[in-house]
């Protein structure tokens, strides 16, 4: 007769040497890693990546007098511009992107780009900044009118605080397809005297912005000021609504919601054509 199951030795699997060798122990005295100290990690992991690729603290807003200084290391205006009388402001200006260095951090040279309110899960709100520093153009003085002005920017070279993140910037503004953003004056624009250096002069320019191949009336409020150099500094910042260029904003599952209401910004140094 068998004994019964319950007086039946448990059977135990022998362990070899090398079974035994290979089995994982861990020390009695070595820390766990709970699940709450995990979970805080990868938070904190996780909002530091939002922080790095939705932008961090904004660059300065346009203005004419901060686009007079010159920083350090930027490149001085030509003996050729630079005259020790009066600067005469009649006639052809054309964009130099020589003669300030561009900083997107600190807002120095020429460029055109925008700012835009984003609502991100875990972060709280944020202000995303573009700047594109590849721009062409020209304007016209006549007596106290600008009379012509026309403005081109490559946005393909546009550009925020990080290069890693560029790429997708460029393309929600369409820029392989459509790399030109531009600016044509509808109408002149009286400045009330002729300019003269030192002065600064605040006007309202009407014309067509396109971006992303899609074209629309705007108005610009503008800061013009003539420098004793010979470099003739504007700046201009206005609302536009990404939705009548288009302009679909880059989305991630972390992003609540982006704003139709970005604001671009101008910054161009002419000298005499």
């Amino acid at each position: 007769m068998s004994a019964p199951a319950a007086l039946v030795p448990a059977q135990h699997a022998p362990t070899s040497p090398d079974t035994d060798r290979h089995m994982t122990r861990t020390p009695a005295n070595q820390p766990r890693i709970t699940l709450p100290i995990v979970s805080v990690a990868v938070v904190v992991v996780v909002v530091g990546a939002l922080i790095w690729f939705f932008g961090g603290t904004s660059p300065d807003t346009v203005d004419v007098s901060t686009a007079l200084d010159t920083p350090a290391g930027a490149t001085e205006p030509s003996a050729a511009q630079a005259t020790s009388g009066d600067v005469d402001a009649q006639g052809l200006w054309v964009v130099d992107t020589a003669v300030r260095e561009f900083s997107f951090e600190d807002s120095t040279g020429t460029f055109v780009g925008f700012r835009i309110d984003e609502e991100l899960s875990g972060v709280g709100a944020t202000e995303a900044v573009g700047r594109v520093p590849t721009v062409t153009g020209e304007l016209v003085v006549e007596g106290s009118t600008i009379t012509a002005a026309t403005f081109d920017a490559d946005a393909t070279t546009l550009t925020t605080d990080d290069g890693r993140r560029d790429r997708r910037a460029r393309a929600a503004m369409g820029a392989e397809a459509h790399p030109t953003i531009s600016f044509v004056l509808a109408a002149p624009v009286e400045l009330g005297e002729e300019p003269v250096p030192g002065t600064t002069y605040e006007v309202t320019a009407s014309g067509a912005l396109t971006v992303n191949g899609v074209s629309d009336d705007v108005e610009v409020p503008l800061q013009a000021q003539l420098d004793d150099s010979g470099v003739l500094v504007v700046t201009g910042s206005f609302e536009v609504l990404l939705s009548d260029h288009d302009v679909t904003a880059p989305s991630a599952p972390i992003v609540v919601s982006v704003s139709d209401r970005a604001t671009v910004e101008l910054q161009l140094l002419l000298t005499k054509g």
